[in-house]
């Protein structure tokens, strides 16, 4: 068994039953703990740097190589004073914004940066909505859904979800005031951790597998998926030794009761699980989409991300932006389904795969499984022997 990784905390271990700390105390783990009522904070506080003993300060921004690889993207995640350009939010006296500068942009809106008048640095982002663009009543449905889901979370003390901060809207215009993350989106990281120490990565893949998995185990469980997760939504602070991963973007999530099925025909097609793409087909047809367990859908977008980060390729990409989407739907669904049936389709995922460790793959495997009903949920995945104490995240060796 290989030491430990210095970023990784060192009391930290996921069992059938539950977790072991390194004194020997058994601790439940987070999928007992949530089925117990337990919330989400209470969970990770188990099992990241709130351990006694832990190393925090070997957080990951401070390993020499990462530093040295990822230093522009860390740097640029700190808090900015307040900035000479900025105006009053239409939505409110207390708070001013940057109008000049987008923090981001999304299929209905568009980010910024703001704070309240008696602060001195930017806290907060504000998610603006055209109401008019997209259609009076289909707008407003997703965004009351989106509110609804956060502030949900954010009274369960999902410590991985971007906190909810309030709403606000007129006739023509909504805003969602949320707390300003710390950090960059998993998908710029991406590209910049080929430059990073293989072991350095694959730590933090473990780290963010962790806290995504306790995230989603425990939403999961209170019947909301989030319905779009992929590396634009997930946001990382490798200078945060107790909280490096948040979710953000709940616009398409879905509420539904454990274990029953809904009709999904909305995502991002390269992350979107078998399942759904197969209703986009049916419903492209004409036919009516049959409806699936969308905790299932989130765990295949979980493992599409997860093994993007590990390898730092995308297994669905195809790269096929000048067909028209249901022309990309038939070709992924091919392709995952060659994937099932270990057909000829599958050379390029297989490809990415062996890059991985050996308990990696069985990993992703499960996570990548065809049948939603074999695929792994959140509770199985964090008792896999990959996130296990001190299993080895390099790669596969004779």
């Amino acid at each position: 068994m290989q030491a430990v990784h210095p970023g990784w905390p060192r009391e930290r271990q996921y069992t059938e039953e539950g977790m072991a700390s390194a004194d020997g105390t058994e601790l439940p783990a987070a999928g007992v703990q949530a089925e117990r009522g337990a919330t989400c904070s209470e969970i990770c506080r188990l099992s990241t740097c709130e351990y006694k003993g832990c190393h925090t300060e070997r957080c990951f921004a401070e390993l020499p190589e990462v530093k040295k690889a990822l230093g522009p993207l860390i740097r640029s995640a700190k808090a900015t004073a307040k900035s000479r350009i900025e105006t009053r939010t239409p939505f409110s006296k207390e708070y001013v914004w940057v109008r000049s500068k987008l923090l981001g942009s999304g299929a209905f809106g568009d980010v910024y940066r703001c704070r309240r008048q008696d602060e001195d640095q930017y806290q907060y982002a504000v998610k603006e909505i055209n109401i008019a663009a997209f259609g009076e009543v289909n707008t407003l449905r997703d965004i009351f859904r989106e509110v609804e889901v956060l502030q949900e979370l954010s009274s369960s003390n999902m410590c991985h979800v971007v906190e909810f901060v309030g709403f606000h809207r007129s006739h023509e215009t909504a805003w969602i005031v949320l707390r300003l993350l710390p950090g960059q989106p998993l998908s710029k990281l991406i590209k910049g951790m080929r430059r990073v120490a293989e072991n350095d990565r694959h730590a933090i893949v473990l780290r963010l597998a962790t806290e995504l998995l306790e995230m989603l185990s425990v939403s999961h469980l209170k019947g909301i998926a989030h319905g779009d997760l992929k590396p634009d939504n997930v946001f990382i602070d490798l200078q945060n030794c107790h909280r490096m991963t948040h979710v953000l973007d709940w616009g398409l999530a879905c509420k539904h009761e454990p274990g029953s099925k809904v009709v999904i025909l909305q995502g991002t097609l390269e992350y979107l699980a078998p399942e759904v793409v197969s209703g986009w087909i049916a419903k492209s047809k004409g036919a009516e989409p049959q409806p699936v367990c969308p905790s299932a859908a989130d765990m295949w977008s979980a493992g599409c991300l997860l093994l993007e980060a590990y390898t730092s390729q995308s297994p669905f990409q195809m790269g096929w932006w000048r067909l028209a989407t249901m022309q990309q739907c038939t070709g992924i669904l091919k392709l995952q389904t060659n994937w099932a049936a270990g057909g000829k389709g599958a050379k390029k995922l297989e490809s990415i795969l062996s890059r991985c460790a050996p308990q990696a793959q069985t990993f992703f495997r499960g996570l990548l499984e065809y049948d939603p009903r074999q695929r792994l949920t959140a509770s199985q995945a964090l008792h896999h022997p990959y996130l296990s104490f001190g299993q080895s995240s390099s790669r596969k060796h004779d």
